[in-house]
């Protein structure tokens, strides 16, 4: 049934596919939002199995080079929470450009630059990455401790240059 009054039925249909597109909006940021949250937190707690681990350390050591995936890092609590809520965004992301937590061949070329300059590349945005990594509470030894972490290296004092 058709009404006598075209205006009123084109603004019944423009409100109709007004709410249509607000509610497929709210649905798209739900599930970005559900994704997100996933990553982060299935990621935050990656381990890598760590085979040759102690071998790779000494040959790193005694190169003067930090060597991806020498070492079995695990984060305490706290910088979990801070890996989940800023790193693992790009850092577990396939395709954000950014080296994967715990793939060592992705890791090895920043690392080759030396950590010093690594965490200044950190703290000061580098390419892609924004300045401080989207932790904007965190210092260079919490820096250093998440790239030990996502590189799996044993990036102590005594390996910085």
């Amino acid at each position: 049934m058709q009404s006598d009054n075209p205006t009123t039925e084109c603004r019944v249909r423009r409100r109709q596919a007004g709410w249509a597109a607000k509610l497929v909006l709210l649905l798209l940021a739900v599930v970005g939002f559900i994704a997100m949250a996933m990553i982060a937190v299935g990621v935050a707690t990656y381990a890598p199995n760590g085979a040759g681990g102690a071998t790779h350390a000494a040959n790193a050591k005694a190169n003067g080079t930090l060597q991806a995936g020498s070492a079995q890092v695990v984060l305490d609590a706290n910088l979990q929470q801070t890996y989940a809520r800023s790193c693992a965004i790009c850092h577990a992301a396939s395709g954000s450009g950014a080296p994967q937590t715990g793939d060592s061949a992705a890791w090895q070329p920043r690392l080759a630059v030396g950590l010093p300059t690594l965490l200044d590349r950190t703290l000061e945005g580098y390419k892609t990455m924004p300045p401080m990594g989207l932790c904007m509470d965190c210092d260079r030894d919490a820096f250093r401790q998440l790239i030990a972490y996502m590189a799996q290296v044993d990036a102590s004092e005594d390996c910085e240059q």
